[in-house]
């Protein structure tokens, strides 16, 4: 919602976050665009017991052009991040994205969930990697939504 952007703002321009997404102010002018009208892409804060991250998801046919841009079978993308601290290495990152994916196969809308990861960002990438998504082309790792069951 509007009034999580400035959290957003300043978990963004967290260095360990600001160096794998880019440029803060570019994200959250793309977001308040999109919370007027969000027909391809959808953000939610994580929240345990206080807001500890953000996760996304896009419909990569409607997305600006991208490294997603060509997939052939309905697919979205995701990026996602838990900005405190504190809170990593809990599994807090794994049950985010689960309940992520989870939400995304409801739709019924997509085959496959695309995340795009800096090939710098070792860590994101063995992560993903031991969810259960795949190589797919490069810098691109895909999961098969098929595969979603009993991932909890």
């Amino acid at each position: 919602m509007e009034e999580d952007i400035p959290m957003l703002l300043e978990w963004m321009e967290q260095e360990d976050i600001l160096k794998f997404f880019g440029d803060p102010l570019e994200w959250i002018a793309e977001i308040k665009q999109n919370l007027k009208n969000p027909e391809w892409i959808f953000h939610f804060i994580a929240i345990t017991d206080r807001p500890i991250g953000f996760c996304q998801f896009y419909d990569t046919e409607k997305a600006p052009q991208g490294l997603w841009s060509f997939e052939t079978e309905p697919t979205a993308g995701i990026d996602f991040f838990i900005a405190e601290e504190e809170y990593r290495g809990q599994g807090l990152g794994r049950a985010m994205l689960s309940e992520l994916l989870h939400f995304i196969d409801k739709t019924e809308n997509y085959k496959y969930i695309l995340a795009d990861v800096d090939e710098n960002n070792s860590i994101a990438k063995s992560f993903l990697l031991g969810f259960g998504f795949k190589e797919h082309k490069k810098g691109l790792v895909r999961f098969n939504l098929e595969d979603l069951e009993g991932i909890t």
